[in-house]
């Protein structure tokens, strides 16, 4: 009897070495392990509408599917659904969803390339880390406070995520990642872009195009299958459309097109038109292409195995909606920037700015950065006054520009506000109300001690 996937996954594979970094992450046991830490973070369903509880009801079959793509290279990259939520400040973030297949496969390759950056990951560096935290961000100025780093520079990245230059980034992802297949997996998710929104896309500038870009999609989609899907199905498979009865099939995790009533599935079952069961395959495929590149093993039952290309992937999956999303991205897409929210961002985004943080701290300035919002603590204006021409000059390097509005020295006297923390111009520290109590009590006390020092 076969293992199971929770069996799989503890099994040790050190032995199957040597074994491509690739093939690790794509091995269904490594996949599995993935799974388990996206359906803990919960989260909606992406541009597919595929729930988690969806996903999971077919879950073995999902990822052996998902396992399959990605080693014969079939694999293919959803765009994102961007989502406006509120901060804790009255402000509005947009965050990228993934779908729940796009966001295994990220969360899988994250566990696996994490150990490769995290040496390279300097000590002033907070954001997404194992073991690291705003808190001990927030303790380290507090520490650097009662050693007379009272000046502050307070600033962050402008457009941050919308501006990471992918190409700089992707290069200097191969000084680490040696694997070619891990590093084009990467280059795809950057790639992917956004598709829709409730009302709009996810970057003001570059990736903000509203029904219009969703509309051109939609026809550069149905063009892509309206004039290819007659010749390959006659030309390259060698079957006729009666072979795909299956289309009648129906579950809950697979949305079927209104005008596809039982009565004319029926009939396309049973007619002998082949234009008329042409017709109806068309439509399905229009309809419901983006969702076959996260349902192929679904669609690959439906579909029946004489209508499956190379690999056991589904017509709608293999030929004809990669080219539309190929055509959308050819179109719309944008070259720089990289969606918050996606797995594997924040640790792109480090690696990102890493070069940012060596810079400054080889030159002695006393940096500590979350990920785009960072401070340079000093002893004295003209202090800050140089730290903020250094960090400025830093982040040209990495083609940034600090935000013109959030950019400012602060003096000893002054109150600023730094991760959801207040500075306050008495010297005290006020936590934000979502902090646990203990931790509030521990920084106020620390910034007491601080102010005693200061005095003495």
């Amino acid at each position: 009897m076969g293992k199971t996937l929770a069996e799989q996954s503890t099994m040790n594979y050190s032995s199957l070495n040597p074994v491509s970094l690739f093939r690790r992450i794509a091995s269904v046991p490594a996949l599995y392990q993935g799974w388990r830490k996206v359906r803990a973070n919960r989260g909606a369903p992406g541009i597919d509408a595929m729930s988690l509880r969806c996903f999971e009801s077919r879950l073995e079959d999902n990822l052996r599917e998902l396992s399959l793509s990605l080693l014969s290279k079939s694999y293919q990259a959803m765009p994102a659904r961007f989502m406006t939520i509120a901060k804790a400040n009255g402000k509005e973030r947009e965050l990228a969803i993934l779908t729940v297949r796009d966001r295994v496969a990220q969360r899988t390759t994250l566990d696996a390339i994490e150990p490769l950056f995290e040496p390279q990951f300097l000590d002033c560096n907070f954001a997404f880390r194992p073991a690291r935290s705003v808190e001990m961000a927030i303790q380290r100025m507090i520490a650097a406070r009662a050693n007379g780093y009272w000046w502050t520079v307070e600033s962050d990245v402008e457009d941050f995520f919308g501006t990471i230059n992918r190409q700089l980034l992707l290069t200097e992802l191969e000084q680490t990642i040696s694997d070619k297949d891990v590093l084009h997996l990467l280059a795809a998710w950057l790639d992917a872009g956004a598709l829709e929104s409730d009302s709009h896309l996810v970057n003001p500038r570059l990736w903000r195009r509203g029904k219009e870009v969703l509309a051109g999609f939609h026809l550069l989609m149905r063009d892509a299958v309206n004039q290819s899907l007659d010749g390959y199905v006659a030309d390259r498979l060698g079957v006729g459309l009666d072979q795909g009865a299956g289309l009648g099939a129906q579950t809950s995790c697979l949305p079927v097109d209104d005008s596809l009533e039982n009565a004319e599935i029926a009939d396309l079952r049973d007619s002998a038109q082949k234009q008329l069961r042409r017709e109806g395959v068309k439509r399905l495929i229009q309809d419901g292409a983006l969702l076959a590149l996260s349902e192929r093993a679904l669609i690959a039952r439906l579909l029946g195995l004489k209508l499956l290309g190379v690999g056991g992937l589904a017509v709608t999956a293999a030929v004809f909606a990669p080219k539309a999303v190929r055509a959308y991205r050819d179109r719309f897409h944008p070259k720089f920037g990289t969606p918050q929210g996606a797995p594997i961002s924040p640790l792109l985004t480090n690696a990102y700015m890493t070069p940012f943080d060596s810079a400054l701290t080889r030159q002695g300035w006393r940096l500590i950065r979350y990920c785009d919002d960072f401070v340079l603590q000093c002893r004295g204006r003209e202090e800050a006054q140089s730290a903020l021409v250094a960090a400025e000059a830093a982040l040209a390097a990495r083609k940034l520009r600090m935000h013109p509005d959030k950019t400012r020295i602060v003096a000893p006297s002054d109150e600023f506000e730094f991760l959801g923390y207040i500075f306050a111009s008495d010297g005290s520290v006020i936590p934000p109300p979502t902090v646990p109590e203990q931790m509030a009590q521990q920084i106020k006390s620390m910034a007491r001690r601080a102010m005693k020092w200061r005095k003495r």
